[in-house]
């Protein structure tokens, strides 16, 4: 539960949500007013502003695909190869699978959850350590593994480093 579809192959991409919830904190931190506008939705987490809390959900999804060892999956979807055209993500007939992470989706996970950490310190504290603390288990599983690549039909990215450069920015920012 939680996250967004990607387009019509209802598959969730932790590196597409990373993006997005990026977008939103980012957005947060450089127009706190613009951030502030109503977006005239169900209130998902009290207290938070609308932008705040697509986000949270999007980090939400984003922390169930961390494993226990700090590495983070890639994708939930039907496997990548067969589609429900034509069906709302409810009609999908088709079995959700796993996929595994690599290097790139730990980066992306680093970059998004630590700066989650920081804008949502003064918001939520408890959600701000939570996401801290996936950070560093994330951070520490790409620190030793800064080279696995995982194949995609739909999202294939041989070269990990831009988002490994975003998870050191990000660390570095922390500190």
């Amino acid at each position: 539960t939680g996250g967004w579809y990607n387009a019509g192959d209802f598959g969730k991409y932790t590196h597409m949500t990373a993006l997005s919830v990026s977008h939103m904190l980012r957005l947060k931190a450089a127009l706190p007013a613009a951030a502030a506008i109503g977006l005239d939705m169900p209130v998902l987490y009290p207290g938070l502003p609308d932008l705040l809390q697509l986000a949270r959900w999007g980090l939400e999804w984003l922390l169930k695909m961390q494993n226990s060892d700090g590495s983070v999956l890639h994708k939930v979807d039907s496997g990548g190869t067969v589609y429900a055209w034509g069906l709302p993500p409810e009609g999908d007939p088709h079995p959700r699978v796993v996929q595994p992470g690599g290097s790139l989706d730990a980066g992306v996970f680093v970059g998004a959850t630590m700066q989650a950490a920081r804008v949502f310190a003064s918001l939520d504290h408890a959600f701000a350590v939570r996401c801290r603390a996936a950070a560093q288990r994330a951070w520490t599983w790409l620190e030793a593994n800064p080279k696995v690549t995982r194949a995609d039909v739909n999202y294939a990215d041989a070269d990990p480093r831009q988002e490994i450069l975003w998870a050191t920015c990000e660390m570095a920012a922390a500190t």
